[in-house]
């Protein structure tokens, strides 16, 4: 990326954005490969359950994600971050505390609550002109990459050392400072429109049929994404070189990294359905190799190549895309909503992946497989305009 693309106030800002969502995808992915392998420890267990208890922090982030991003167009965006990141931080202390499933269950229920993350990235998109907007994504997600390989390098290291409860508290003391960090840097968003959001405005988006291209589209990601990281560390554990969870995902994060720059690129330059359906084509490619091949640590390094390169190319066209459909009085509102079909992916993919698991290991990598098909057929169907 280069330099002269972000004047310097916008540097600054996209700084700060950045940082923020680094270490929260650091606090969350130092976790998140070993909360399958915890959940089957604790008592009360089952696989349903594991499941759940992955995907129960994508529910109550679905259930918020409009609330938040609404309550950021009448009351401003920094302000509803630090609101967010304080029940977030409240759902990691039970966390610490969890003995049972039913408290892990809790804990990521109210860390799931802090749904902040449609509120950054309309602020990116109230900030950023549309022709630069993917670039400008790009910005954030190559600092979440450089922190999910530091935390797939840590997270071994720690849960030598620490269990997944204590791992909880040193994230609960990470978010602290990231609320600290926030207060500091970021600069007061004042709203343009403090009014009632109008059900009618909201109403005329949703009328372009393009729109619930992308809404799918966020919910494949991320039911692939929580299936994906319950998948791989039980298949791991099953072979018994859960050790080496960081071989698999450290230079599988670092080559998607490339991925990343590129999509973006090629979706400010309007190859947006290009970047989509080679996003979930890298994913159906993913799925296919731990459907064909032995599950042997090799074949999970292959699925989780073309897993990251997808997810990264993906995580950062989409939510840049929802942006360019409306202004900024109900962009909060607005990417609430993708949010929401997002998370609601989130939550049906790790629960329904734990309970199809429990039946048979393969097949919830059939059922991501014909998702993946409708979802690419839909995407490359659907004109952009």
């Amino acid at each position: 990326m280069k330099a002269k693309l972000f004047k310097g106030p916008e540097k600054e800002f996209l700084l700060g954005i950045s940082v923020t969502l680094a270490l929260l995808q650091l606090g969350l992915l130092l976790v998140m490969p070993f909360l399958a392998v915890f959940g089957e420890g604790l008592d009360g267990n089952t696989p349903g359950l594991v499941g759940f208890s992955i995907g129960v922090f994508g529910l109550t982030q679905a259930f918020l994600q409009i609330p938040y991003g609404n309550w950021s167009d009448r009351y401003g965006r920094k302000k509803m971050i630090i609101i967010g990141l304080s029940i977030n931080a409240f759902g990691l202390i039970i966390g610490f505390l969890a003995q049972n499933i039913w408290m892990l269950i809790i804990a990521r229920a109210i860390q799931g609550a802090g749904a902040i993350g449609t509120v950054l990235f309309a602020w990116i998109g109230d900030r950023i002109e549309p022709e630069r907007r993917s670039r400008a994504m790009a910005y954030p997600g190559i600092f979440v990459g450089i922190a999910s390989i530091v935390s797939f390098i840590v997270g071994p290291v720690l849960h030598r050392f620490m269990t997944v409860n204590a791992v909880f508290l040193a994230i609960f003391i990470l978010v602290i400072g990231v609320i600290i960090y926030i207060q500091i840097t970021l600069p007061a968003h004042i709203p343009k429109n403090r009014s009632e959001i109008k059900r009618k405005d909201i109403l005329l988006v949703f009328k372009q049929r393009k729109v619930w291209g992308y809404l799918m589209a966020g919910v494949m990601m991320n039911y692939v994404l929580t299936s994906f990281f319950f998948l791989i560390p039980v298949h791991l554990d099953l072979l018994g070189k859960t050790h080496l969870n960081w071989l698999i995902f450290v230079p599988t994060t670092i080559t998607a990294l490339a991925f990343l720059r590129m999509s973006s690129i090629m979706a400010d330059r309007g190859k947006l359905t290009t970047v989509l359906v080679s996003g979930f084509s890298l994913l159906l490619a993913s799925m296919a190799v731990l459907l064909v091949f032995n599950i042997t640590l090799i074949s999970l390094i292959i699925s989780a190549f073309f897993f990251m390169a997808g997810f990264m190319s993906l995580n950062t066209t989409l939510p840049a895309a929802v942006t360019l459909l409306t202004g900024s009085e109900i962009r909060g509102t607005v990417t609430g909503v993708y949010s929401t079909f997002q998370n609601v992916g989130s939550f049906v993919g790790s629960t329904l992946t734990g309970v199809l698991f429990g039946i048979r290991h393969n097949i919830p990598v059939l059922v991501e497989g014909g998702l993946l098909v409708l979802v690419i057929t839909v995407l490359a169907t659907t004109k952009r305009r």
